[in-house]
């Protein structure tokens, strides 16, 4: 995806797609958005965890996405599939923190406090793949 304006990710299950396309990015009970950066993040192999495949190896250093160790490592997403959605960073309405988190990713993980953000892109990945190319939503109607 050319990005010419910085993007926020939200990561969910397939079975939530049609709903956020039709519906956004409802926050939890709590006022809530989970977002992360979609970042690449290299770790030696020595402190990488194997539950799932790097991105590529370079040399001694392990390359994951951001978007995969969070699917496996905090949401739990059964399988290698999940929805990784695109939020322009002027979309966001609401106050904006860092997730409190004990993960080697937690330097690129937000908190959104509003109620709903709705998503400019999406694209179904795989843990461990590279990106396919993102679909844009049709957002005439909003």
């Amino acid at each position: 995806m050319e990005q010419k304006e910085f993007y926020y990710c939200h990561a969910t299950a397939i079975e939530n797609l049609d709903s956020i396309i039709k519906n956004g990015i409802k926050a939890n009970e709590l006022g809530e958005i989970f977002l992360y950066e979609d970042k690449a993040i290299v770790l030696p192999e020595m402190l990488a965890w194997k539950t799932f495949p790097p991105l590529k190896r370079d040399g001694d250093n392990m390359i994951f996405y951001v978007g995969d160790a969070i699917v496996r490592n905090q949401i739990f997403i059964p399988g290698w599939e999940y929805v990784n959605f695109y939020i322009p960073a002027k979309a966001i309405s609401g106050d904006l923190e860092r997730d409190n988190v004990a993960e080697f990713t937690a330097r690129h993980q937000w908190i959104a406090h509003q109620s709903v953000i709705y998503p400019v892109a999406y694209e179904i990945r795989t843990i461990g793949k590279p990106e396919s190319k993102p679909i844009f939503i049709n957002r005439k109607d909003r």
